[in-house]
């Protein structure tokens, strides 16, 4: 489910959330709804409640009534934290759930997982607690790290944006 994080003593890195805030196009709005969240004095080695960063996100999208201006920010998110030594797009989506544990402390229930890949396309199933735009972006730019061309949609008919427990998408070039 999006915005609801799977236990109170989960942890953000300050330094996912400052990639998040430099890749908005009104900063200060991110920087008021962190705050208003009670994230304040951002330092990139410590961490935070990863539920006040989510309602954060979540105040965000409410107000700028757009959720897939998610989609855009999560894209440009590998550019503050590019991926780093993997060969390939099968290897990075295969430990991605390493990255997102590194950035998300406590959460052991949240997967990320391929559940199907061929020569040029494969299918991951995401189950985390961030909005699915958000996701989508980021899924897209880390792709076209290794492959320009890279498109994502969204299959199926579960989705945590209507309460269920993971998205799957199928990403291809």
């Amino acid at each position: 489910m999006e915005y609801q994080s799977k236990n109170s003593n989960v942890q953000v890195s300050g330094g996912a959330i400052q990639a998040f805030l430099n890749s908005l196009n009104n900063k200060e709005l991110g920087i008021r709804y962190l705050k208003q969240h009670g994230i304040e004095n951002l330092e990139a080695n410590k961490f935070y409640s990863q539920q006040a960063y989510l309602l954060a996100q979540k105040d965000l999208v409410a107000a700028i009534g757009v959720p897939t201006a998610l989609e855009g920010v999560g894209e440009k998110i590998p550019e503050q934290l590019p991926p780093s030594n993997v060969k390939d797009v099968f290897e990075l989506f295969e430990t991605w759930i390493n990255h997102y544990r590194a950035n998300n402390q406590g959460d052991n229930e949240s997967y990320i997982r391929v559940t199907e890949k061929g020569e040029n396309y494969l299918y991951l199933e995401t189950n985390n607690p961030y909005p699915c735009a958000f996701d989508r972006g980021l899924i897209r730019a880390f792709a076209r790290k290794f492959h320009p061309t890279a498109k994502v949609t969204k299959v199926g008919d579960k989705c945590r944006a209507k309460g269920d427990a993971a998205c799957t998408y199928h990403i291809f070039w």
